[in-house]
Formats: C-alpha cells, structure tokens, sequence
C-alpha cells in the first residue's frame, strides 16, 4: 500500500452492510471539540455491551459541526451499560436529534430520566407550535394588499388598529374599549334572564342595542379593510364573531314575521327565539381574540386533540359499560328510573365525571 494510499474507514457505509455492525476496536474514534479532541479507542469499545452495536453510518471525516460531541458520552454509556440518560444541558429536542443520530430510539431513555424528557419534549413542540402559529399570523396579516381598492392608507391605519393592539396608543385603547363592551354584554345576558321591572329591562334592552351595535361595526370593518374576504369568513375568531351578532338579528326578523301568526305558530316562534337568544353566550369567547392565555389554550387544545379524543374514547367506553350494567341490574325493580340503557347513560356520566347528582 503506497504513502498516498488510504484504508478505507470502519464507519463508512458499506454495500453489503444489510445489519448494525460494531466498530473495530483497533481504530480509535475522535470527536472534535472546540480546541481538543477526545479519543475513544480500543477499550471504549471492548466494554460495549454485548448484543449492542453501533448501526452503519457515514465516514467521520464527514462529521456534522452541527452535533454536539458531549452527547456522545451518554451515547457510549448506553452502549455499554444499556441505560440511557439525558442530558440536562441540550433542549429536548435537540438531545432526541443526537441520539436518533446515532441509531437510538428515544423510547430506549432510562424510567429515571423518562418522565422528566418527554414533559421538557412536550414543552418545546408546543412552542415551537405556537411560535409557528404566531408566524403563520404574522405572514398572512403581511400578506395584506391594502393597494388594491380606494383608501389604501385609510384601509391599512384601520387594520392596525383593528387587529394590532400593540401597534400604537389608538389600537391598545380600541382594544381596551372591545373588551369593555364583550364583559358588558356578557353581564347583560345574564341580567336579562332575571326577574326585574319593566323599567329595568327596557335600560337592559338598550343596553344590548348598544353593544351588538358595536360588535356589529367592529365586523363590518374588519370586513371592509381586508382585500380577501372569502380567506376572512373561512377564519374562527370571524366566525365566533359573526355568530356572536346574528341570533340578534335573526331573533328580531322572526319576532318581526310572527305579528299575523297563530297562538301554536307563535308558541313554536317562542321556542326559536329561546334559542337564538342561547347563542349569545358566544360572545364569550370573543375575549379569545384579546387574551394570549385563551389562545394559547385554544393551540394547546389543537396540537393534543388526539390524547383529547382519546381520553373522550375512554370516559365513553366506561360510560356504555357501567349504564348497561346499571340498566340490566334494576330493570325488573319497579318504578326504576333506569328504563333503558340511554337512561342510565346520564347516571354513569355524573358518577365518571364526579360531576354529582
């Protein structure tokens, strides 16, 4: 073999290599660090584990900078002792890149460190999820082509305000005033409900012009100021809003239409009423647009719907096997309430959910 000539490496990946191979021992491997380098050979290798081996990967000449050489410590010490332990000083995700690296499953982490590894994993996918979000809002309100249409510049002020609470004083106090009318609706709806004077619910029905009044310009701005209005109504805090103001106006058509009705026609009028007046409670959920927290919420609920249908899938297996237990065990009592199995379901979902009865 000639000076120039160099031996092929025992990490380069091989044709034939069809299973995980173990390093020859002889050659020692080097992790460069910032001024040093850090040797392991032959005896590194010699108290590998057996049944462990390192699975084939690319030449270390070619060694990604990007890989964090301390990581190869715990690395080794899985190898030879068959416990995996995290480092504390890599974010979670980046310790899981370096052991996926090096041919292990995060699965393989010690029941000690387990625990602690995956709340730090979760922590970190839901922000980068919400940092994500957060862009993917930044983007599509940059994405705003206020050119096209009369008043640009009006069009544009009026978004900031509108939709940046933090861009100047004007958009904070709108901000602040949108927040006063959501809590002074909410307590409103409520009043409503109570047995007051004539007097009293005439301010209350005043009041609730106002408000929807609000809420309605509020819209029609927002919807106005966009240049992609089928992109606005398709979002969710637009829909909540638009359905926070139409059982109003629904409500007041129907009341308009049933003058010339029958007493059966008006008692079935009543009822829709009673309903579309439900759909107020809505509005609630128009404080998600000025509160991070709900949003962070409503992020939180988006990115683990599975564990959540999960956990409804196992609150709904339970519930179908204790009813029907509950069901055949007091049928042939008399004047049982448990008639049927839907019956007992109502019973089984307060004794599960320790709602109470």
């Amino acid at each position: 073999m000639g000076a120039d000539d160099v031996a092929p490496s025992p990490w380069a990946p091989s044709a034939t290599c069809s299973r995980p191979q173990r390093p020859l021992p002889g050659r020692p491997l080097k992790l460069p660090q910032e001024k040093t380098t850090e040797e392991y050979g032959a005896s590194s290798w010699r108290e590998l584990r057996p049944g462990y081996h390192f699975p084939c990967f690319l030449n270390f000449s070619s060694w990604s900078p990007g890989l964090d050489s301390q990581a190869f410590r715990y690395v080794l010490h899985y190898y030879r002792t068959g416990r995996l332990h995290v480092m504390e000083q890599l974010c979670a995700l980046s310790f899981l890149q370096e052991i996926q690296y090096w041919g292990i499953d995060e699965l393989s982490i010690d029941s000690c460190c387990r625990d602690r590894y995956f709340r730090r994993k979760e922590l970190s996918e839901t922000l980068d999820f919400k940092k994500d979000t957060e862009d993917q809002e930044s983007q599509h309100e940059s994405e705003q082509d206020f050119s096209q249409g009369p008043c640009p510049t009006v069009r544009q002020k009026l978004w900031n305000i509108l939709e940046k609470p933090g861009s100047s004083t004007a958009a904070r106090i709108f901000g602040v005033i949108s927040i006063i009318f959501v809590v002074v609706s909410i307590v409103n709806m409520a009043l409503m409900s109570a047995e007051l004077s004539w007097l009293d619910l005439q301010l209350l029905e005043i009041l609730e012009y106002v408000c929807i009044s609000w809420f309605t310009g509020e819209f029609v701005l927002r919807f106005l100021c966009v240049r992609d209005r089928c992109r606005f109504l398709r979002k969710v805090p637009n829909i909540i809003d638009l359905l926070a103001i139409l059982p109003f106006y629904i409500t007041l058509l129907v009341e308009s239409l049933s003058g010339s009705q029958t007493t059966q026609e008006l008692e079935n009028v009543g009822r829709i009423v009673q309903v579309l007046r439900l759909l107020r409670a809505l509005r609630m959920l128009k404080l998600g647009r000025h509160s991070t927290g709900l949003r962070s919420l409503g992020m939180t609920i988006t990115q683990c719907y599975e564990e959540v249908g999960l956990l409804l899938l196992f609150l709904s297996v339970g519930i179908s096997i204790f009813s029907t237990v509950e069901y055949f065990a007091e049928q042939s009592i008399p004047d049982t309430t448990f008639t049927s199995v839907p019956c007992a379901w109502w019973w089984a979902t307060t004794s599960m959910t320790t709602v109470g009865y």
